[in-house]
């Protein structure tokens, strides 16, 4: 019996995956697995040089204009995925544009957290645009009113320049952007827990009526340190405020 090989012209064509009948639910889950569980999750930095790190994570975007519109609000817009504008290298400071103009007006009204490391270039910082920004965390590298820096301050400034000035720049933002309700503090290990410029900027966001917390390398300083633990709390709220007071009228922030 002779068998004749069927070509490839009698195999029946394969449909495409009807993906946009699927529920919004299981699309949503879709997404996410390829945006952060398949390639990983964290910070993102806002950096010319991270392209080849999150380019792959994208490539949904590219699909069709309807994919595009659904899954870029949750990458842009995921809580647990902070974007940093400065990264640890700074060679961010020097780029002519602001920052976040590397996003699109698009992007950037989705974006729900940011993290800033306190430093230079924070005058340059514009978030209006940023409409859904909810979270923001601040990274406090230095406290030049420690008195490891006394006398490298420069001409006309004390030891507490720096930390009016970075007083200053939050309670800018702050007022900028009404739609954030979270600020998280954290630090490098040689800034203390009890450092005026850790309650510098508690008290800025206190005052704001905004939600205090610290980030992991606090916590574990809040648990060394009781008094400071009563004051501010592992989560602060509106409830610091009776202690607020004493600690405002004790410290010298700029403009206040």
């Amino acid at each position: 019996m002779e068998i004749v090989a069927s070509s490839s012209s009698d195999m029946p064509a394969k449909k495409p995956f009807p993906f946009f009948e699927l529920p919004s639910e299981l699309r949503i889950k879709i997404y996410q697995y390829v945006l952060f569980i398949e390639h990983g999750n964290g910070v993102v930095d806002l950096d010319y040089y991270n392209d080849r790190r999150i380019a792959p994570r994208l490539t949904c975007f590219r699909a069709c204009r309807r994919m595009h519109e659904e899954a870029y609000p949750i990458f842009y817009g995921s809580p647990q995925q902070p974007f940093r504008l400065f990264p640890t290298g700074g060679h961010m400071y020097r780029t002519k544009k602001p920052l976040l103009e590397l996003f699109t007006p698009t992007y950037r009204a989705v974006i729900n957290t940011v993290e800033l490391r306190l430093g230079p270039g924070w005058e340059r910082v514009s978030l209006t645009d940023c409409a859904s920004l909810r979270n923001l965390k601040v990274f406090v590298q230095i406290d030049p009113t420690d008195p490891t820096f006394k006398g490298h301050h420069g001409k006309g400034n004390d030891q507490y320049t720096y930390m009016n000035l970075s007083a200053r720049w939050l309670r800018d933002i702050l007022d900028q952007v009404p739609s954030i309700r979270n600020v998280e503090i954290d630090a490098w290990e040689g800034v203390d827990i009890v450092s005026p410029m850790l309650n510098a900027l508690a008290s800025v966001v206190l005052t704001a009526d905004k939600r205090l917390t610290w980030g992991p390398g606090r916590l574990k300083k809040l648990e060394k340190d009781k008094e400071h633990k009563l004051r501010w709390g592992v989560s602060c709220g509106m409830e610091s405020m009776d202690q607020l007071e004493d600690l405002m009228t004790a410290m010298v922030i700029g403009g206040q």
